[in-house]
């Protein structure tokens, strides 16, 4: 009976021995995951990388640029128009924009941004409407045209 409790009792130590080594080996995961995470760099936004500055291995600085993202949802359409339209279109206002491509595209933009101060060598002021593109139908950085229909 010694004997049969002996060998209980060393189960029992190596049981123990066991699962502190288990214990020990998920300290050292996380550890070794939080150790990954400072040298991880995560974007703020979803979106494509458009530049890469800097390779797998260069030392990167805190200032230093990684890469450039182009975010694509929403879209942002800059446009100028004639400064006599100042106070017609406001933000919230709708404008349809005709885009190049793909080839007949008509989207509704919402006015975002009225620029208060004009172009005085155009005689123009700047205004910037939203895009929805969830679906990233819409290609970035085309030429588009911008209409309003405007109340008298």
């Amino acid at each position: 009976m010694d004997e049969l409790q002996a060998l209980v009792d060393i189960t029992r130590n190596d049981l123990a021995a066991e699962q502190r080594r288990q214990s020990l080996a998920e300290l050292e995961l996380q550890r070794q995951r939080e150790l990954l995470s400072l040298r991880t760099i995560t974007s703020p936004l979803d979106g494509f990388v458009l530049s890469q500055s800097v390779q797998v291995g260069e030392y990167v600085r805190q200032d230093s640029t990684v890469m450039t993202i182009v975010q694509t949802d929403p879209l942002y359409v800059e446009a100028y128009v004639p400064s006599e339209l100042y106070g017609q279109i406001k933000v919230g206002d709708k404008g349809n924009v005709a885009l190049e491509q793909p080839s007949g595209t008509v989207e509704v933009g919402t006015v975002t941004v009225v620029d208060p101060v004009f172009d005085a060598a155009s005689s123009t002021l700047g205004i910037r409407l939203e895009l929805s593109n969830a679906e990233g139908a819409l290609p970035a950085g085309q030429r588009c045209q911008v209409t309003f229909e405007l109340l008298d």
